[in-house]
């Protein structure tokens, strides 16, 4: 409230009734923190949906390889692959939220599939599972 040009008291008052008030709380908040309408925000259902899609169609990229081949062959074309891609996706994410530095972006996306890549590697061995 300070930032838009409000005294100290004001903005205090304001802030207060701005938090007090569960109707207006939301829909204030949205608009002054992030520049957004109620009617400018995505559905629930939508962002649910649409993320259970593309986690699917994330988790179908590395077994792409295993479809054409098995064993060794497809570990080594399956790692090139998932790490193209979450280059790709982090590169997308970066030039999406308008960052300017679209390579960390991308590196920290490759660091956290890499991350959970080790993860399930280490479940698998400690169950005893192995790639052959």
């Amino acid at each position: 409230m300070r930032d838009r040009g409000l005294d100290v008291e004001t903005a205090t008052r304001a802030s207060w009734a701005v938090a007090t008030a569960k109707r207006t709380t939301r829909e204030t908040t949205l608009r002054i923190l992030f520049g957004v309408s109620v009617e400018g925000t995505g559905s629930p259902m939508v962002a649910a949906v649409s993320s259970l899609l593309l986690f699917a169609v994330g988790a179908f990229v590395p077994l792409l390889p295993w479809f054409f081949s098995a064993g060794g062959p497809a570990v080594a074309a399956s790692a090139p692959v998932t790490v193209l891609a979450s280059l790709a996706v982090g590169a997308v994410l970066g030039i999406g939220s308008g960052r300017r530095r679209v390579a960390w972006t991308a590196a920290r996306q490759l660091l956290i599939v890499a991350a959970a890549s080790a993860v399930t590697y280490a479940l698998g061995a400690l169950a005893g599972d192995a790639v052959s």
